[in-house]
């Protein structure tokens, strides 16, 4: 996602650190990031999940576009709600939008979705399959 430098200044890139582990657990890649460039985030330096890159024509979002990662359970989705909520609690550029159920009648979507400093939404969903 390319960002405004100013938008990845060290300030920023701290806060953003900071939101990324309280919420996923995640790291900075300190192989792939460099400041004045890049900040990539993911659970350790082999599998780097998020790429923040400096740019001076920042990606623009008209609302609810996102990405989605997957959990492997409604606890585990509660789980990420909780740690998000409770950081939202401690920083009010944080916004969540809490566990939501699509049913689909084969399946039902469980997600939340959370907006922090980045241009994409993150959804955090969960797929239970119904079975007949």
């Amino acid at each position: 996602m390319s960002m405004l430098p100013e938008q990845l200044d060290l300030e920023a890139r701290a806060d953003i650190n900071r939101f990324f582990n309280a919420v996923f657990g995640w790291s900075e890649n300190s192989y792939l990031s460099a400041p004045g460039s890049a900040l990539v985030l993911g659970w350790d330096e082999a599998e780097p999940l998020v790429f923040l890159l400096e740019h001076e024509e920042a990606m623009l979002s008209p609302g609810h576009d996102h990405f989605a990662l997957g959990v492997d359970g409604v606890d585990e989705l509660e789980r990420v709600e909780a740690r998000a909520l409770a950081f939202a609690a401690t920083d009010d550029r944080t916004t969540v939008l809490t566990h939501n159920i699509d049913d689909y009648g084969v399946a039902k979507l469980h997600n939340i979705f959370i907006r922090f400093l980045i241009p994409l939404l993150i959804e955090v969903q969960y797929l239970e399959i119904v079975e007949s």
